[in-house]
């Protein structure tokens, strides 16, 4: 019998959004003087905020948090993406979708640029500069 299968594979030339937050976060300790650090959770189905994220297979929290602060953790957001990768799914800290007048619940990101633009601007929000400062002022 013959086979079915491709006669070869290629590996998608695409950076995943966890790899894209997990660069970002090297970056943070050393604009806070090793006082504020981020942290990407996985989390399980059953964590998950939104219903319409169970459907997904990998999922994560994005957490900015203080050395020195130990009981306090800002969730920022949340994403949720499928073994294809994009799209990815965004739910956004209240605060941070209101700065960004961008719509409550899920966005729904359909490829990497989409994604990096909404992330950087997150990073860039005046909430998380302020989230970053008071952790900074309490540690």
């Amino acid at each position: 019998m013959k086979s079915y299968w491709p006669t070869e594979f290629h590996e998608l030339e695409v950076t995943t959004p966890k790899e894209i937050i997990e660069q970002q976060l090297k970056y943070l300790p050393t604009l806070t003087g090793d006082k504020i650090y981020g942290e990407l959770t996985e989390i399980s189905k059953s964590q998950l905020l939104f219903t319409e994220f169970k459907k997904t297979n990998f999922a994560y929290k994005f957490y900015i948090k203080g050395k020195f602060l130990k009981n306090y953790s800002f969730e920022a957001f949340q994403i949720v993406y499928n073994i294809d990768i994009y799209p990815v799914e965004v739910s956004l800290d209240d605060e941070i979708e209101n700065e960004l007048g961008l719509p409550h619940g899920v966005i729904e990101l359909d490829n990497q640029e989409d994604f990096v633009k909404i992330f950087e601007s997150v990073l860039k929000s005046k909430r998380v500069k302020n989230v970053i400062g008071a952790i900074m002022k309490l540690s």
